[in-house]
């Protein structure tokens, strides 16, 4: 039953991201791919609210397979975000490849972070 509730939700995550990509690349015309990060970082901040949450009422289970697993899973992309940055480097944007590179990853851990800690005091 969880490998339904992660495909479940990984669809759901999945639609959201492209949502959300189309709808930021229709209206901010830039080079720099600001779907992505948005997604990334959506996903991140709503990940650690989750599991937050979860780790406080000692839950998981279905939750935690359609919700962190799946939604999140299928909200959030490493692999758009690595061809993101290298099509910035070979078009030689190397300013946009270095933000690109210098924010996402701290920032997706700070929202990580901060999410565990509101999750927490939501559901603590």
């Amino acid at each position: 039953m969880s490998i339904l509730f992660v495909a479940i939700g990984g669809a759901l995550g999945g639609i959201v991201r492209y949502l959300l990509a189309s709808r930021l690349a229709a209206s901010v015309r830039s080079v720099f791919p600001w779907g992505t990060l948005a997604a990334n970082l959506l996903g991140s901040f709503l990940l650690g609210v989750i599991l937050g949450g979860l780790s406080q009422k000692d839950a998981g289970g279905a939750a935690e397979a359609f919700l962190a697993i799946g939604f999140c899973g299928g909200l959030t992309t490493f692999s758009t975000f690595s061809l993101d940055a290298l099509q910035l480097a070979s078009k030689a944007k190397w300013g946009l490849f270095a933000a690109k590179l210098a924010l996402t990853l701290p920032l997706c851990m700070g929202l990580v972070w901060l999410g565990t800690m509101i999750g927490g005091r939501l559901w603590g």
